[in-house]
């Protein structure tokens, strides 16, 4: 079972997170913080795998615990749930936050976020993915922390981004309207450069690298 802390400030809110959690194969719930001094004191005392913490602003006591946790717990894997600008997302993700996800988010984004944090991915908005690693920049680290492999072109990120919803060739090869030929191609190339030795490794390590998000 994945260990799971809940915070928010409203007692509604923790208690909806809370039920959102319960519904997710395999996650435990801990532990509910109302606040900051909670929050560590919980971490500390449960040690939870993942803590989803709701931030009503960006700027809020629980913002501040976020930066605390990460410092004495840094194999905790925290999703957060806000409504923050890219600039503070970007800020998040170079701490360490594992998950950033609207709180507008529906019951099963949340589940799956919270599962593939624990699982060492990272899990962004669409648009904020986009925004923070352009595909000009998409190098990739090697294995080892070798030499930056070739960065990935736009034609591999889209044949990468649906091999990560779980589609064959043949699909992927309707969806862009190009031959399994052309797509079987793309995903070799994508694996090389991934230095990935299976279609699903290439895709946990782009989740890890965010260029996609799962």
């Amino acid at each position: 079972m994945t260990r799971v802390l809940v915070a928010a400030a409203r007692p509604t809110a923790r208690a909806g997170l809370a039920a959102v959690l319960h519904t997710g194969a395999g996650l435990e719930v801990v532990g509910e913080a109302a606040s900051a001094g909670d929050l560590l004191a919980l971490a500390a005392s449960q040690i939870p795998e993942v803590a989803l913490i709701e931030l009503e602003s960006a700027t809020e006591e629980l913002s501040s615990a976020v930066v605390a946790l990460l410092a004495e717990l840094p194999a905790l894997a925290l999703v957060v749930l806000c409504d923050a600008d890219s600039a503070w997302i970007a800020t998040a993700v170079r701490n360490g936050v594992r998950g950033v996800l609207t709180r507008e988010a529906e019951s099963a984004e949340i589940v799956a976020a919270v599962g593939a944090a624990s699982h060492g991915l990272l899990v962004l908005p669409a648009a904020t993915a986009r925004s923070l690693l352009p595909v000009e920049s998409a190098a990739i680290p090697a294995r080892g922390g070798g030499a930056i492999l070739e960065p990935l072109t736009p034609r591999e990120l889209e044949v990468l981004r649906l091999l990560g919803e779980g589609l064959g060739n043949k699909a992927i090869a309707l969806r862009l309207r190009i031959s399994e030929h052309t797509v079987k191609f793309h995903v070799g190339a994508v694996m090389a450069k991934l230095a990935a030795a299976s279609r699903t490794e290439a895709v946990a390590t782009a989740a890890r690298r965010g260029l996609i998000m799962l």
